[in-house]
């Protein structure tokens, strides 16, 4: 589970005043912090390594048993993998995921360069 923080303002009118034109009638007079607990998605997953890695292609499957979020395989396609060993490649997906990673209980990974992938699919 990933946790959304949520800032919440407590506002109560106040008496009407103007201020160089300005009508002011309420300000935040309390502010509160809450949170809530959010299943990652394999959509969130995706998302997040397109978006932070320039992926041009990710597959992303749930592999929990009750497709509960506890367990995902991913396919990650990246320019930004080329020159890099597997075990840094590797790094670079965790480290993208460090926070959802906290909450998911097994992950496997395979990560390809775009070249990579095309001479794949061509098998």
């Amino acid at each position: 589970m990933a946790t959304l923080l949520v800032l919440l303002l407590e506002v109560t009118p106040t008496p009407s005043r103007t201020v160089t034109g300005i009508s002011e009638k309420q300000t935040p007079s309390s502010v509160y912090y809450t949170t809530f607990d959010m299943a990652i998605t394999a959509d969130h997953i995706r998302d997040k390594l397109i978006k932070e890695l320039a992926a041009v292609h990710v597959d992303v499957e749930d592999t929990s048993p009750n497709r509960c979020a506890a367990s995902y395989k991913v396919l990650v396609v990246s320019s930004q993998f080329e020159g890099k060993p597997l075990l840094q490649r590797h790094r670079m997906v965790n480290t993208c995921l460090a926070e959802e990673l906290k909450e998911i209980h097994a992950f496997e990974q395979k990560t390809l360069t775009p070249e990579q992938w095309e001479k794949q699919k061509s098998q």
